[in-house]
């Protein structure tokens, strides 16, 4: 076993998961403090323990949770003003995006169903949507 990329100073790895076809670790990072600017998603290649997809980190600047989409094609991110993001993955062209939490508060937890059809979507304010999930083009 091997570690992963290099931990951000003064930062944290809030969150992270195997991205669906199991090569990669996804991460949020949290560089400084709670700055929403300061927040990304590092994706790091399992078989050589480097940095990868570097669009994907930009796409996600200001990141608080996500969730990889069943297809494994997609990637939902919340964001701090309520807002969530259907991402490409891994290149990070956005897809849709919509603001689903009318309280203001960040997104704290995405979820979909088994089949990707619905998103579920709780904010640090208690509030929890579902909702559609648009097809993929």
């Amino acid at each position: 076993m091997h570690p992963l990329g290099v931990p951000w100073d003064g930062g944290a790895t809030d969150e992270v998961r195997f991205d669906p076809a199991g090569e990669h670790v996804v991460a949020l990072c949290r560089h400084s403090g709670w700055v929403a600017e300061a927040q990304s998603l590092r994706s790091y290649a399992l078989a050589t323990g480097k940095p990868a997809h570097a669009a994907l980190e930009e796409a996600t600047k200001g990141v608080t949770t996500f969730a990889f989409h069943p297809d494994g094609a997609r990637v939902a991110i919340g964001k701090l003003d309520g807002e969530v993001v259907l991402l490409a993955y891994p290149g990070g062209e956005v897809l849709a995006s919509q603001k689903v939490l009318d309280k203001k508060g960040r997104v704290t937890a995405i979820a979909f169903d088994p089949a990707g059809a619905r998103m579920a979507v709780g904010s640090e304010k208690g509030e929890i949507a579902v909702f559609a999930v648009p097809a993929r083009a």
